[in-house]
């Protein structure tokens, strides 16, 4: 029966020490959820791609969502004879 290797698994770049190396912060916080997550890639951002997906959803479809409530908004205003500042 053949044992296993002790030896140490070295990914590209990192001899000396072997771990991953894959940024400066060991934790960053979501933008999204406010979590904190340890990086699992050198540009990782957010904690998941759920996040990520409903960051882009708000940040693009909830800009024309809120635009189009003040035109509604403003459109109701005007027939009632309602000044705005």
């Amino acid at each position: 029966m053949r044992t296993a290797s002790k030896r140490a698994v070295v990914t590209r770049g990192t001899a000396k020490t072997g771990q991953k190396s894959v940024g400066s912060t060991p934790f960053l916080e979501c933008p999204n959820c406010h979590r904190k997550f340890k990086r699992r890639k050198k540009n990782q951002k957010f904690c998941s791609a759920g996040c990520r997906v409903k960051h882009w959803q708000f940040s693009n479809a909830g800009q024309r969502i809120i635009a189009d409530h003040e035109e509604r908004l403003r459109a109701i205003e005007a027939k009632l004879g309602i000044t705005v500042p």
